[in-house]
């Protein structure tokens, strides 16, 4: 399985070290923090790297996408990699409100 990370805090890296563990590859990484980025690339070896998430699940080689931002962006992300086929593990709460 090939996955992408949106959201390289803690809670992503412990996605990505988790993954990797399984035998998935963690194929591209997106955050809007450059010394995150780095840190992905250098300590997991992550290549492909975004500050747009659109970017990251436009990419047809992606399968799955784990959305670990802040709890006010996982709804849009979650709904917009849905949209473009990718299966999401997205970190709680899955939106804010009912209406979501």
């Amino acid at each position: 399985m090939r996955v992408g990370i949106i959201g390289c805090g803690s809670i992503g890296k412990i996605h990505i070290k988790n993954l990797k563990s399984v035998g998935a590859e963690v194929v591209a990484a997106c955050d809007i923090d450059e010394g995150e980025l780095k840190y992905v690339k250098s300590a997991f070896g992550v290549e492909h790297l975004y500050r747009d998430y659109r970017d990251l699940i436009a990419r047809s080689d992606i399968d799955a996408v784990v959305v670990a931002t802040p709890n006010y962006l996982h709804h849009q992300m979650t709904v917009d990699a849905l949209r473009e086929g990718k299966h999401v593990l997205c970190e709680k709460p899955p939106a804010l409100t009912a209406r979501q």
